[in-house]
């Protein structure tokens, strides 16, 4: 079975297909896509089956599940959105453990009184995990990033397994869960990074140019490409064994980079296609707000040993 990215949609959906017998959930977000193919999909052992829960699909074996759901928001559901959409994803992996997180924010920048919209949504994300806590405490929390989206579409996924996951964190930050009070009343719910324990899978969360909490060089585009660059490679190697993006590694790697302004991708973008995206067996570029206003670029990543 299959999970699948599309960044070539006009419009955010959630949808599932049927390809050479193999089931295949779908994520289409309307970012516009800067470089790379458009799409990304990793094959998941098992044979799959679709169900269609509370609104929200779900691909499930006996190994693995994913899911995916969309809500409508505005600026006064999207914390009660997310809530909601996190406690019923919880509720439908029980069972599995949830190795990654991924979440498109309409207008995550947008002011809501004296918040902004990020933070709206990581109060509902961190009140569905305080509901879970037998499982996920603030040291057990998966990995995730959480970038912006048109339209009022808020759109999750996830993918979970039966094999743990260990989370771990970047020693160049402070973990995004014990951020101060000043970055939301909630901080944010996810591990910098999470190794897959049967050595299957790493998964690095959303990376951008932050040292401890503090975001860095705000007006600098190529400064805080190599901040961001610096922290991925400090959570690789954190997460053990070091290879995880080096070249010849035993793992395929995906890269995914969130670029707010696309001009800085047509004149930079050059520098890490001759480092990381080089060596991608999957790599997409996509324009997207990134949590933090100042922030123009963030970069994720994961290696698996099996692609589609």
């Amino acid at each position: 079975m299959q999970l699948r990215f599309s960044f070539q949609q006009n419009q955010s959906a959630v949808y599932n297909s049927v390809e050479d017998g193999d089931p295949v959930l779908c994520l289409a977000t309307t970012n516009p896509l800067l470089a790379g193919s458009g799409q990304e999909c990793w094959q998941l052992p098992g044979n799959g089956q679709f169900v269609e829960m509370d609104g929200m699909w779900l691909l499930r074996s006996d190994e693995y599940v994913c899911g995916a759901a969309t809500a409508t928001v505005n600026d006064g559901n999207l914390e009660q959105a997310a809530r909601e959409l996190y406690d019923a994803m919880l509720l439908h992996s029980a069972g599995y453990r949830v190795h990654r997180f991924w979440n498109f924010v309409p207008r995550i920048n947008q002011a809501v009184g004296e918040l902004d919209r990020y933070m709206c949504f990581c109060a509902g994300r961190a009140q569905a995990f305080a509901t879970h806590e037998h499982t996920y405490a603030d040291i057990e929390l998966p990995p995730a990033s959480a970038v912006g989206t048109g339209g009022d579409q808020l759109c999750v996924a996830f993918v979970a397994g039966k094999s743990d996951m260990v989370p771990v964190e970047n020693p160049l930050q402070v973990p995004a869960y014990r951020y101060p009070p000043r970055y939301g009343p909630r901080p944010p719910s996810f591990a910098r990074a999470g190794v897959v324990s049967d050595g299957d899978a790493l998964f690095i969360s959303g990376t951008a140019s932050i040292r401890a909490s503090e975001s860095l060089y705000p007006a600098d585009f190529m400064k805080q490409l190599e901040t961001a660059i610096e922290n991925l490679q400090a959570v690789s190697t954190a997460a053990q064994p070091a290879d995880w993006l080096a070249p010849g590694a035993a793992y395929q790697r995906t890269v995914r980079v969130y670029v707010k302004q696309p001009q800085d991708w047509q004149r930079h973008g050059s520098g890490l296609d001759q480092h990381l995206l080089k060596h991608a067996a999957q790599f997409n570029v996509i324009q997207a707000d990134i949590c933090r206003s100042e922030l123009l670029v963030e970069i994720e990543a994961w290696a698996t040993r099996s692609f589609c």
